[in-house]
């Protein structure tokens, strides 16, 4: 009885004639129960999790101190780290994949046959109805305001409303970017000069640095780590004594991913 050709475990393909007589009555299907415990037995762990449903895409992208590469080219981060090690802990299988910001809620949507999760999402409403939360990774701290150094602005306001009021001073923000019900409330209020664009943080630091702007909202995680080395000789953190605690920071999940594992992930992220 001829074997079919297959490969395991980078071994030669095994091909040609069975050498074993033909089996009868009970014995027809031994050949076939050996065949199988010998390909579960050369399999690797890795095999088998890959084809484990509980094995999970984790979808990020590169926005440090959140989500970076490590020296190593591991992905961590304030939000990343917590992530893996909540699935490390949790004993779920799971591979980190690279797509742009834009993409993660459409593929989330789709509901793809492997299960799929992106890491540090808000948690709303909208987002409910085509995907599952976990419990929160990370809450951001409150945000802060950065100007230059040259403007002369102190340190600390005890309220934002004391920048804004300021009619010389021209804030810059992010196109289509909410910064929080707080501050949006008192943008809207006070309505101060603003310069929109749709470059990241990184290029609002460069707008202030070329005086286009005067000062920019972001998380206090961002400025820490943006205004190291030469642009800590330009550019000053401005604490504001009335803004609240950033938002939470979820596993947003397919809903095609268990119940079961979603419970263990819980357990692991409350156990952190």
């Amino acid at each position: 009885m001829p074997t079919s050709p297959r490969t395991i475990n980078r071994l030669p393909p095994v091909t040609g004639p069975c050498r074993h007589p033909p089996a009868r009555g009970k014995d027809r299907a031994w050949p076939w129960i050996r065949t199988a415990l010998l390909a579960a037995a050369l399999s690797t762990p890795g095999e088998a999790a890959a084809e484990s449903p509980e094995c999970v895409d984790l979808l990020y992208f590169e926005r440090p101190p959140y989500y970076q590469l490590d020296v190593q080219g591991q992905v961590t981060g304030l939000v990343a780290g917590p992530a893996a090690r909540a699935f490390r802990k949790a004993g779920i299988c799971y591979h980190w994949l690279k797509l742009p910001a834009n993409r993660h809620l459409p593929r989330i949507r789709k509901n793809p046959q492997q299960p799929v999760c992106a890491v540090g999402w808000f948690q709303n409403s909208e987002r409910k109805k085509f995907a599952q939360f976990s419990l929160p990774l990370y809450q951001d701290k409150p945000q802060v305001a950065v100007a230059r150094k040259a403007a002369g602005l102190k340190k600390y306001y005890p309220f934002a409303a004391d920048l804004l009021r300021q009619k010389n001073l021209v804030l810059g923000l992010r196109k289509g970017f909410s910064y929080g019900a707080h501050l949006d409330a008192a943008i809207a209020r006070w309505q101060p000069p603003l310069y929109e664009s749709s470059r990241a943080v990184s290029g609002l630091l460069q707008m202030l640095v070329h005086r286009r702007i005067d000062y920019v909202f972001m998380a206090r995680e961002e400025a820490d780590y943006l205004l190291r080395g030469d642009a800590s000789q330009r550019l000053n953190t401005i604490v504001l004594g009335d803004m609240p605690w950033g938002n939470r920071r979820y596993l947003l999940c397919s809903k095609n991913l268990a119940e079961s594992v979603m419970t263990r992930l819980n357990a692991a992220i409350g156990g952190e």
